[in-house]
């Protein structure tokens, strides 16, 4: 029983992950294609949109597995780096876009490093979670 809980819990996690990056890959695509058509302003409002994306919905993910997962599987206290350079780069994109109007080459280098790390990052987390999926299916509150 205790390993179909944990599996049920992966594949809960794993459809935030897929939802998440299916829109921001979108979006990145849309970006991609505006700045080669040499739309500028409509590039300047899908990068917005897409940190957006990234500060309300992956960097919040990203608080609470560390506030109620990650405390419960240790080896996974490894991919907090992950975060803070996840945090760091939408803040130093965000800060580009809106310093420069306009959706620079620094702006596009952290957008697209943001895709690569959230991949990887991903990838390895998920892992974790399959690798604990044996264990206990205590809820949070439960001594594990």
């Amino acid at each position: 029983m205790s390993s179909l809980c944990g599996l049920a819990k992966v594949e809960t996690h794993q459809a935030i992950h897929n939802s998440v990056t299916a829109d921001l890959d979108a979006a990145m695509r849309l970006l991609r294609s505006s700045l080669q058509a040499g739309r500028h302003s409509e590039a300047y409002e899908l990068a917005g949109a897409i940190l957006a994306i990234w500060s309300e919905r992956e960097l919040w993910h990203a608080q609470a597995e560390e506030a109620e997962l990650y405390r419960h599987i240790p080896a996974m206290s490894a991919l907090h780096r992950d975060h803070d350079l996840m945090a760091q780069w939408v803040t130093e994109a965000r800060t580009a876009l809106e310093r420069e109007d306009t959706v620079s080459a620094l702006v596009m280098t952290r957008l697209e490093a943001l895709s690569i790390l959230l991949d990887t990052h991903n990838v390895q987390e998920l892992e974790h979670l399959r690798i604990s999926a044996g264990g206990t299916c205590a809820s949070p509150a439960e001594p594990g």
